[in-house]
């Protein structure tokens, strides 16, 4: 954002005494597109995810552990079936893997990914890859990097600082 202060309406380069300022685009952390505008959500996980960013961006630590918890637990709702989604929240999250197929998306990401590599790999004058098969193919490659060696870490750094805070170490 610019503001260009003791402005007369001339056009061209700042006259005397005229100051321009930029201010910096705020701080804080930017709800991902592709959650907030994405077909992949209900509006209700949406405004869910949007909440916990805002709170977020307040620096209000409680208010943001408590609204990225009510997060999951409205993603475990939406995942299963009808009869599980009032137990508790820890329950919820033990039925996920009796009830829904955690390794079925890994495995897509990896088929797409070696598909995708063939058309790259073999001569066709009928298929080749695009940019945007290619951006894809990359955008999924990193989420399996970051699923199999980011998140293992960054999750037992969580556990480790949240045992820090309770004195469980």
């Amino acid at each position: 954002m610019f503001f260009l202060l003791n402005h007369k309406g001339e056009t061209g380069t700042l006259a005397h005494g005229e100051q321009l300022y930029i201010h910096a685009k705020p701080p804080g952390r930017e709800a991902l597109p592709e959650i907030v505008d994405g077909d992949g959500l209900d509006e209700p996980l949406k405004r869910a995810y949007a909440s916990a960013v805002n709170v977020f961006n307040t620096q209000e630590w409680g208010a943001t552990a408590v609204l990225t918890r009510r997060l999951l637990e409205g993603v475990t709702k939406s995942l299963l079936p009808s009869e599980f989604q009032s137990l508790p929240l820890a329950k919820q999250v033990a039925k996920l893997p009796e009830t829904k197929d955690l390794s079925e998306p890994i495995l897509k990401i990896a088929e797409a990914i070696r598909k995708g590599g063939n058309l790259g790999a073999h001569f066709d004058l009928e298929a080749e890859p695009t940019q945007e098969v290619s951006q894809l193919m990359l955008d999924l490659a990193e989420e399996l990097i970051e699923y199999f060696f980011v998140l293992p870490a960054r999750i037992e750094e969580l556990r480790e600082k949240i045992e820090d805070l309770n004195g469980t170490k």
